[in-house]
């Protein structure tokens, strides 16, 4: 039931917005204002690409969960990998084969708990705010163990999601679960894996912790003043930090980079 419930509701969020600009009301935040999920894409490909740049890329295979309309599938390929991009949604894939040229990227309609791919099929999984959307404790259990299942020995998981220090119930919706790091950091360790780095992305949040919560309760045109105004006073901060380690604690989202340690025999 939580697919059929989350595969319908990112359908209907890609078929109203996937050809947005930017495709960000799709992949963002739906309902802020263009200069805001601007910021969001700019800081968190700062703060994704830092533990990437550290890759060698070349020939390897890469699964990109959450791939909506392929953005990241696409900058993975243009290293020189073989990615395999899925999503829940029929709608994100059928825009990410429109907009995806090349043989080295393929596209699969799946939720990640029920991905159906031979075990250690793969050298890197990325992931970018996806597992946030995972609701469903079960589910979030079956995902992660999954994502351990499928990467090689010494293969690596690269994530990032919503991930502050401290939170509370005001923060998730129907559907975002709104863990803390130390939920994450429990759970990947759970399956198995060995964290190996948390870097911060943005350390200021000014929007995410004190606006959004309150903004079903602000008039429209004065929250877009007020996002705007954040974002402008925010965005230099939250750029020199972004996929470093300083000011970690801050952070709302944060980039988790595990490697599946392989225990090699004596």
């Amino acid at each position: 039931m939580e697919n059929d419930t989350s595969s319908a509701y990112w359908n209907e969020r890609f078929r109203l917005h996937g050809e947005s600009r930017g495709t960000y009301k799709a992949i963002c935040s739906y309902g802020m204002p263009y200069l805001y999920n601007k910021y969001i894409d700019i800081i968190q490909k700062k703060a994704f690409t830092t533990p990437l740049n550290a890759l060698n890329l070349k020939n390897k295979s890469v699964l990109d969960i959450g791939c909506g309309t392929g953005r990241w599938c696409r900058i993975l390929a243009d290293r020189g990998a073989q990615v395999t991009g899925i999503d829940i949604s029929e709608k994100a894939i059928a825009l990410a084969q429109r907009k995806t040229r090349g043989d080295d990227v393929c596209f699969m309609v799946s939720s990640i708990a029920n991905l159906e791919l031979p075990p250690h099929s793969f050298d890197f999984i990325t992931c970018v705010t996806v597992l946030q959307h995972v609701t469903a404790p079960e589910e979030f259990e079956r995902s992660l163990s999954t994502i351990k299942s499928l990467l090689k020995p010494d293969g690596k998981l690269i994530i990032m999601e919503v991930a502050p220090t401290t939170t509370d119930n005001r923060h998730s919706t129907q559907v975002l679960r709104v863990r803390t790091e130390k939920d994450y950091l429990e759970q990947l360790s759970g399956v198995g894996l060995d964290l190996e780095k948390v870097l911060s992305t943005d350390v200021v949040s000014l929007v995410q912790k004190r606006i959004i919560p309150f903004s079903g309760k602000i008039q429209r045109r004065l929250l877009r003043i007020l996002v705007n105004a954040a974002v402008v006073l925010t965005f230099p901060i939250d750029f020199i930090f972004a996929g470093t380690r300083y000011l970690r604690t801050k952070s709302w989202h944060k980039v988790f980079v595990y490697c599946n340690t392989f225990e090699r025999k004596e």
